[in-house]
């Protein structure tokens, strides 16, 4: 019988949304974008203020064309 583990160690934390219509401009992207950084702020603000959840952050840079 395998030894089942009942908490497991999260290793990531994505926000996503598939679009009806697709994002044609920059403008629309960067709108959305926005809207995803906020989910994923608050997510993780969820999960305790400084990072108790264990979660390694990532950061988009600026200017990425």
């Amino acid at each position: 019988m395998p030894n089942l583990c009942a908490h497991r160690v999260q290793k990531s934390l994505a926000v996503e949304h598939t679009f009806e219509k697709d994002l044609l401009t920059k403008a629309q992207c960067l709108e959305k974008l926005a809207l995803f950084y906020d989910e994923l702020s608050r997510r993780l603000q969820e999960g305790g203020t400084d990072n108790q959840n264990g979660l390694q952050l990532s950061f988009i840079e600026e200017g990425v064309t």
